[in-house]
């Protein structure tokens, strides 16, 4: 079908409304939170009732909400991959390294941090502690849950990472192992030599 187009003046055929208020115009229906798979489980820890219910609505069904970090591990079982979203109060100094020990300690399980108030420090301590993802609170409509999707996702694909052997008689390699760093380059703002940066670490 060919495109049409129009000047916005109507046809002399067609009759206009003596007013324009007679017009309604049709609104789009909001958006639902994108469908999360089945296979794996979505957590909310927020000790804040309010703001714990909040982090829920912009997910949709099917939610477990836990209070507290402690809560969610006493839970977790290894039977389906979890992803942990992890509001604002998980995001203090004594909370942050119990993260880090949660995700080295359950590879079934990645997180996704919900904060009131977006830093480049945060943001910095967050990827530290092994988080996946980090998201102000009051963003963009629908990014939490595209970002729990993505997440849920990998997990789905690949629950547990498992190491693979190098061919054999691969040169300078006899023990078998892999050995490998991964460094992350980023920046609130943009066009601040992120990819520059990243290239010449990767040559």
């Amino acid at each position: 079908m060919s495109d049409i187009v129009t000047t916005g003046e109507p046809h002399p055929s067609v009759q206009m409304p003596a007013h324009q208020s007679d017009f309604t115009v049709p609104t789009a229906p909001a958006a639902a939170p994108p469908r999360i798979s089945s296979a794996v489980s979505v957590a909310v820890v927020e000790f804040e009732v309010a703001t714990r219910e909040r982090i829920i609505s912009l997910l949709g069904d099917g939610v477990t909400p836990f209070n507290t970090l402690e809560e969610l591990t006493s839970r977790l079982t290894g039977a389906m991959p979890v992803v942990a979203v992890l509001g604002p109060s998980c995001t203090g100094p004594d909370t942050l390294p119990m993260i880090e020990r949660v995700n080295q300690q359950y590879p079934y399980m990645a997180s996704v941090m919900v904060v009131s108030e977006l830093s480049t420090s945060l943001l910095q301590q967050a990827l530290r502690a092994g988080v996946r993802d980090v998201l102000a609170l009051g963003g963009e409509a629908g990014a939490l849950a595209h970002a729990v999707q993505r997440v849920a996702i990998s997990l789905e694909v690949a629950p547990v990472a498992i190491p693979t052997s190098p061919p054999q008689g691969a040169a300078g390699d006899d023990s078998g192992e892999i050995n490998g760093k991964v460094y992350s380059v980023f920046s609130t703002k943009g066009g601040s030599g992120k990819s520059v940066l990243a290239t010449s670490l990767a040559v």
